[in-house]
């Protein structure tokens, strides 16, 4: 959908692969897993990635290679290693309900810096939007995916952000200087309550979408 909104007005850009790093066991996916985007504007390159949930809200500028890009939702760089680049963010601060400080755990760091933890790596290998049908399938239907075994949904808000995952809501407030807030709790009440949820929360309506039952 982005990338139609952008040939619908007029932007130069071209489509790139990116191998993602699981969050949880810090292993290498398929090679070309996910979509990025390389937006030229100005005669400045920017990286622009509309899926990839908590991340960066804003391009980010490809031409000032490892510098520190700081917004609202946190601090991001882009690191070259070989013929390849990796996407990588600063590791937030977690405030929690009592003021006290923690560093966020990741399973996988920088080696150049521990402070920072890599996402995804990409190329710069021009791709076609069917190069990402045979991942697009598996993602939606394979055992392995981690697509497929429950429902999860996130949104970014102007204060932050907000996610269901499975029956676990967890709300996400943004403090500036890279620390966040993180409150979570159980939804109760079964799927009755879990519909009223994503209308409340996400604005999804059961009657206005497909909505698997079970």
């Amino acid at each position: 959908m982005f990338s139609f909104l952008l040939d619908y007005l007029g932007f130069e850009y071209t489509t790139h692969a990116a191998s993602v790093l699981d969050r949880k066991t810090g292993v290498l996916g398929p090679p070309v897993e996910h979509r990025v985007l390389m937006v030229k504007v100005g005669g400045e390159l920017l990286l622009t990635d509309v899926g990839f949930g908590d991340s960066f809200w804003l391009p980010l500028r490809f031409t000032g290679l490892q510098e520190h890009q700081e917004q609202q939702s946190g601090t991001y760089r882009i690191r070259k290693s070989g013929d390849d680049h990796i996407y990588e963010e600063k590791i937030k601060v977690i405030v929690d309900e009592t003021d006290q400080e923690e560093i966020e755990k990741e399973q996988i760091t920088s080696p150049e810096d521990p402070m920072w933890v890599p996402r995804y790596i990409f190329d710069l290998i021009p791709r076609k939007t069917e190069d990402f049908f045979e991942m697009l399938e598996y993602h939606q239907t394979n055992d392995k995916s981690p697509f497929t075994h429950d429902r999860i949904c996130t949104m970014a808000k102007p204060w932050g952000r907000v996610t269901l995952s499975g029956h676990k809501i967890v709300i996400t407030r943004f403090l500036g200087d890279n620390k966040v807030k993180k409150e979570s709790r159980n939804v109760e009440g079964g799927e009755h309550e879990v519909v009223k949820e994503l209308e409340e929360a996400f604005g999804i309506r059961k009657d206005s979408c497909f909505y698997p039952e079970g």
